[in-house]
């Protein structure tokens, strides 16, 4: 089912302005992490750019007005990169700019995405193209003379290289411009820009080697977002303990997911157990 606002006072409203300065505008749809969006589509030609039409977007027009959206779409535009479509969809661009994101395993309905479920989330291959990203379909592969596990064997290596140094997630709040206490003992998996960072909690070669790093053979992993996982190292010693812990966790990450999260950033419902050399458990 489709999140439709494109029927409010607020979208007529903001279409309409656009139209005044010129703009040319339509509708669309997107799949986000298995949810299904409207898009305002704007320009044209091939590569356009496009705003979600969320509840997001319908609390900023009520809250700084339509021209005030308006004036700062026009920004945006002003200041986007400059991309070339057909270097994009080079298979040398894409090789060296695939990087692997996982998604709520929803995504795998549009059987048309590069990627598979695994520990219960949907591992694809998305590309870096100036401020955005875009996913990698099937049928590009052909004329990228690229399998589909060649292409995610690369998106590993690239994602692998993206990752940002470990953090406590209190640091890492701070960063954020969030004042908390330093003092969770949670660590944060991300990348550098800290955008779809998530999957380096799913790839053994990374968590083997961050863990061996840290002289750890066990840690809690916690999906709190597409964007990033936290790591618990307190893994109790007694295997008869690992599991009601992880239930409380699991409680945790749910409670998080249905108050904090967004649901187009939702990635998984619990909490799971990494060990080197066997990687994730549920």
């Amino acid at each position: 089912m489709v999140n439709t606002f494109k029927n409010t006072e607020e979208i007529k409203a903001l279409v309409n302005k656009m139209g005044e300065l010129g703009f040319k505008t339509e509708f669309g749809e997107k799949n986000a992490n298995g949810i299904k969006y409207d898009t305002l589509v704007i320009g044209e030609g091939s590569l356009r750019p496009s705003l979600t039409i969320d509840a997001d977007l319908i609390d900023e027009i009520k809250s700084d007005g339509v021209a005030a959206v308006v004036e700062k779409i026009e920004r945006s535009l002003d200041n986007a990169p400059s991309i070339d479509s057909e270097e994009i969809a080079s298979a040398d661009y894409i090789r060296k700019n695939a990087f692997l994101a996982v998604g709520n395993k929803a995504m795998a309905e549009d059987e048309d995405v590069v990627g598979y479920i695994k520990n219960d989330v949907f591992h694809y291959v998305r590309v870096n193209a100036g401020d955005g990203t875009f996913v990698v379909r099937k049928k590009m592969l052909a004329a990228l003379q690229l399998r589909d596990d060649e292409l995610l064997n690369m998106a590993k290596v690239n994602q692998i290289a993206r990752a940002n140094d470990l953090e406590d997630i209190g640091a890492f709040l701070n960063s954020m411009g969030v004042p908390v206490p330093d003092t969770s003992g949670m660590l944060i998996v991300t990348t550098r820009d800290k955008v779809l960072g998530a999957s380096l909690a799913f790839i053994p070669e990374y968590m083997d080697k961050l863990l061996s790093s840290m002289n750890l053979e066990r840690v809690f992993v916690l999906p709190s977002s597409i964007h990033e996982c936290l790591l618990v190292p307190l893994v109790p010693e007694n295997d008869d303990e690992v599991a009601p812990m992880l239930t409380q966790l699991t409680e945790m990450v749910r409670e998080v997911n249905s108050s904090a999260v967004k649901e187009c950033e939702v990635l998984a419902d619990h909490a799971y157990l990494y060990t080197v050399g066997k990687g994730l458990t549920a």
